[in-house]
């Protein structure tokens, strides 16, 4: 029976661009294999420029393919059923995830044929933490899901969670999986992602603008905790990733740098990715007067 492996992406969002970090490594038979976590946690991600496209990723084989060992769901992926249906488990730091009420969880579903919104209903569980999709038509998914668990805020503000799956139906097949969901990591400083960031859209030249050397400070998500850091200098017209001018981890919740003054047509763009057990459980984000994007980008001097 064919299997079925499904990649984790973060979607494109407007006027703020972000990928998902990408793994290459090679097995003991020498075979090339991609994905979202990679087996040797020395592996460093692929640069965005050397990505694959999504149509010509290769599947990942099961044997090779990271697995945390406390995985909610052991049988992840697809059985024979007529049902076309996806059951998934919502998990975060390797457990399901508490909800307090079916209203807190947003979820939409994608037909990735068409770009457009599914129109299916989705099923959430609170008592067990799942959700349930049926009668879906043989294809390519897309679905996102964010859980409202800060109530002091908006939705998609710090506390908050998100997830973005991409999955497949085969005729005659449904699946079973887990999806698991970071957390939105809050910046406290230089600027505060709890609340619209101050010239976030503005042109490049016309950031938010730091005086050398910078604090970057952000709440905990708990013990036990990495944060792994990125600062990129990017071109702004026509954008693109840039070199890495910072980079590294920590288990402390602020980072002070010193960064060369920006370059002009350039900006500088800050990622922070939180890592627990080799699971993914944060990320930054913020807001802007008219989007959102999964970085902080600013200029120094």
């Amino acid at each position: 029976m064919n299997k079925l492996y499904i990649t984790t992406i973060l979607i494109f969002l407007p006027t703020s661009i972000s990928v998902a970090e990408l793994y290459k490594w090679t097995d003991e038979n020498g075979e090339v294999h991609y994905g979202d976590q990679s087996p040797n946690e020395d592996t460093a991600p692929l640069d965005p420029e050397d990505l694959p496209t999504l149509n010509n990723l290769p599947a990942a084989a099961p044997n090779t393919l990271y697995t945390p060992s406390n995985n909610y769901v052991l049988n992840n992926g697809e059985y024979r059923s007529n049902r076309h249906s996806l059951s998934a488990t919502l998990l975060f730091d390797g457990e399901p995830i508490k909800v307090k009420a079916k209203e807190d969880v947003s979820i939409w579903v994608r037909d990735e044929s068409t770009g457009k919104s599914a129109n299916l209903n989705v099923d959430f569980n609170v008592k067990e933490s799942s959700i349930y999709v049926e009668n879906l038509s043989p294809g390519k998914y897309g679905i996102s899901i964010n859980i409202d668990s800060n109530k002091n805020n908006q939705r998609l503000y710090p506390g908050d969670y998100r997830a973005w799956a991409i999955f497949k139906i085969r005729r005659g097949h449904s699946i079973q999986r887990d999806i698991n969901l970071s957390k939105i990591i809050h910046l406290t400083e230089p600027q505060d992602n709890n609340q619209i960031i101050q010239k976030w859209s503005n042109p490049c030249n016309k950031k938010m603008a730091h005086a050398s050397p910078i604090t970057f400070r952000w709440e905990s998500l708990g013990d036990h905790v990495q944060y792994k850091y990125v600062i990129r200098s990017n071109p702004c017209k026509p954008f693109k990733y840039g070199d890495v001018v910072e980079s590294g981890e920590t288990t402390e919740t602020s980072i002070t740098l010193k960064l060369p003054r920006t370059e002009w047509n350039h900006q500088y763009m800050l990622t922070i990715r939180a890592i627990k057990d080799k699971r993914v459980i944060g990320s930054l984000m913020t807001h802007g007067d008219n989007g959102y994007g999964w970085d902080y980008r600013f200029i120094a001097y």
